[in-house]
């Protein structure tokens, strides 16, 4: 007969850990080593920000182990991968908002591209200028070079196509 619980013969559950309600079981999953790291994972997630809280409160290094009951090269690190998962993060965030504004822009000139085909003077302006936001925005525009004298002040007059004024 099998064990009280156990779905088939040599069946192992899972333990499990009463929560608040005692009604109600979670069970814990992983091996205990892979348990041990999660919770590892997370103090060292929390021991990063609080470095670089530390840092950008500006605490040194050495105050910031000192702080943290850490070596300096370690608070150094935890503040330099911190600073990586941050601008990581942000690169994403700003990735997402250029892919909302190319969508944008996709349906903006969808409105105006058949009127535009058509010989639509204004509706071909507006065209060009979604499509000189799009290159912009996805950085397609080659640079500016700028020629004068090295060191000496360069005077620099940027228009833009909706500014062009025929004479």
């Amino acid at each position: 007969m099998p064990a009280k619980g156990a779905t088939h013969k040599g069946a192992k559950r899972a333990p499990t850990k009463p929560r608040r309600d005692a009604s109600v079981v979670i069970p814990i999953r992983g091996t205990k080593r892979q348990r041990k790291a999660r919770a590892l994972d997370a103090q060292t997630a929390t021991r990063r920000q609080r470095a670089l809280a530390l840092r950008m409160s500006g605490a040194t290094y050495e105050a910031i182990g000192t702080t943290l009951g850490i070596a300096t090269m370690t608070a150094w690190k935890h503040v330099q991968r911190a600073l990586t998962e941050t601008r990581d993060q942000s690169n994403e965030q700003a990735d997402l908002l250029r892919e909302q504004e190319l969508a944008r822009l996709d349906r903006i000139q969808l409105g105006f591209w058949t009127a535009a085909m058509r010989g639509n003077p204004a509706a071909a302006d507006r065209v060009l200028r979604i499509m000189e936001r799009r290159a912009r925005l996805l950085g397609l525009d080659a640079p500016v070079r700028l020629a004068g004298e090295v060191g000496a002040p360069t005077e620099v007059h940027v228009r833009y196509v909706d500014e062009w004024q025929t004479d």
